[in-house]
């Protein structure tokens, strides 16, 4: 009886060992297993932690491109500005110079006229007075209006010249819109390729504009010298060319500006 329940229990004992065994030899297989998952992971980790690094570089590189390129486009954009600028006030020493220089060289003639008069003015005898007086005279009040004019196209030119003032300002538009057109006269005038260009304005009750004048100043004179760009190949058998200005309140916050031409366009 001692010898079987001995058997029994080494038969017992033997089958939780092996029992016990297939336990130690899957969690060996387990532990293995995670050992070569975690190397894995491992591994990944660090290639993702070398891509993040990669592009972190390239990124910074990027960055720092951008950066150069925006610095360009900056630079580009100032010489851009400072160029328009340039080309406007060319246009405006241009026309400045020819409607100053008529009515200089009017005074200028009739100054040796009034000189000659008044060296003759002892031969009563002989000279028609009355018609040296009325002659004189007629010759004042054009010397008058020339140097109206120039103190006009000068007032014109000043009005204009706000090109550097960044300060927010109200002005009067309406103003502006007149010293461009006095300043681009000489183009407003006729040639041999087409008649004198007419300038309708329709002008409304404005209020002053808080704006940037010389920014402002600067729309004008693109605009209307691209309107007389277009009516420069207007057929002279045609009707006069024309520009339309129309100025109005559309309400509390805002104006309209409308400037329209009787053009086909300027060819692409």
């Amino acid at each position: 009886m001692n010898s079987d329940n001995y058997l029994e229990r080494n038969r017992e004992l033997e089958k939780a060992n092996r029992i016990l065994q297939k336990k130690l030899e899957r969690c060996e297989k387990e532990r293995k297993q995670l050992e070569t998952d975690i190397t894995a992971k491992e591994f990944l980790l660090k290639q993702v932690i070398s891509e993040l690094e990669n592009s972190q570089s390239v990124l910074a590189s990027r960055s720092e491109e951008l950066e150069i390129t925006l610095q360009n486009l900056q630079a580009m954009q100032a010489k851009m500005l400072q160029s328009e600028k340039m080309s406007a006030l060319g246009q405006i020493v241009a026309g400045v110079a020819h409607e100053i220089n008529n009515p200089v060289n009017f005074i200028h003639a009739n100054i040796s006229y009034l000189k000659e008069y008044s060296e003759i003015q002892t031969l009563e005898d002989e000279i028609d007075l009355e018609f040296l007086q009325a002659d004189s005279t007629k010759i004042l009040q054009s010397m008058k209006f020339g140097t109206e004019r120039i103190r006009a196209i000068v007032l014109s030119l000043r009005n204009f010249s706000r090109f550097d003032e960044a300060e927010l300002k109200a002005v009067d538009v309406h103003q502006g819109i007149d010293s461009t057109l006095l300043i681009l006269m000489h183009r407003l005038k006729a040639t041999l390729n087409r008649p004198e260009i007419v300038v309708v304005k329709n002008y409304g009750i404005l209020p002053t504009v808080e704006c940037y004048a010389g920014q402002l100043n600067q729309v004008f004179i693109n605009i209307l010298t691209n309107a007389i760009d277009a009516l420069e190949i207007v057929d002279a058998s045609q009707n006069s060319p024309q520009i339309t200005i129309r100025t109005s309140v559309i309400d509390s916050n805002w104006i309209e500006i409308a400037i329209a031409d009787t053009g086909d366009g300027i060819p692409e």
